[in-house]
């Protein structure tokens, strides 16, 4: 792993030592599970980031992270330590996810690979799901039939079933795909979100199907 801390203005100077060892000492914990592969991590300030952390993680690529931290939000000056851990594992769960299977060019594909992230943290280090991993159960219920149809559809709109930028609520996608894995896993019960990184959503979705699983929804 090589960090590249885009820094030209300085914003990051107070934290960088900081920064560096909170993602090294991850991506060492995440390689207890993982076969990482060699990868590129891109530390760069900015205040597009989810309010709630004050930073944001971007994985494009096997081999590529994004991480943008806004240096002045109180969430991260409070929280930063867990939020940057967590968040980077979430992305390197998505980097090798990118070398196996694929992040997922369907509406199927990404919710599962956001739903097995979400639940790769927490194999790793516990605690709560993330905000916007718990949508109403009642919600996703209401849009369930909405995703089935959709599930294979190539040209879907991430930020409308992610972000809730158009009629969908806001985080929907990312909720599901928690919601689906928290199912597969109560029925599989030896199984961890680390032995399912490589899973192709159709055989995850027909799983469930042919299980009565999304009736549980």
């Amino acid at each position: 792993m090589k960090i590249h801390a885009l820094n030209a203005q300085g914003k990051l100077t107070p934290y960088i030592d900081f920064i560096e060892c909170i993602l090294r000492d991850t991506h060492r914990q995440v390689s207890e599970k993982l076969v990482l592969p060699s990868i590129d991590v891109i530390v760069k300030p900015g205040n597009y980031v989810i309010p709630e952390k004050g930073i944001v993680g971007y994985c494009p690529e096997a081999h590529l992270i994004y991480l943008t931290i806004d240096t002045d939000s109180p969430k991260f000056i409070k929280d930063g330590k867990e939020s940057l851990k967590r968040m980077f594992t979430h992305e390197l769960h998505h980097a090798v996810r990118w070398g196996m299977t694929g992040y997922g060019d369907t509406l199927g594909g990404a919710i599962l690979s956001e739903g097995l992230a979400g639940h790769f943290v927490l194999e790793i280090f516990n605690g709560d799901p993330e905000p916007w991993e718990m949508v109403d159960l009642q919600l996703l219920h209401t849009h369930l039939n909405h995703m089935l149809a959709n599930w294979n559809v190539k040209n879907y709109n991430h930020n409308d079933w992610f972000y809730g930028t158009g009629q969908l609520p806001k985080w929907l996608g990312y909720s599901l795909g928690f919601r689906l894995v928290s199912l597969y896993l109560r029925s599989e019960t030896s199984s961890k979100p680390s032995s399912l990184v490589a899973m192709h959503p159709d055989a995850f979705i027909s799983y469930l199907k042919d299980g009565g699983w999304l009736n549980c929804i």
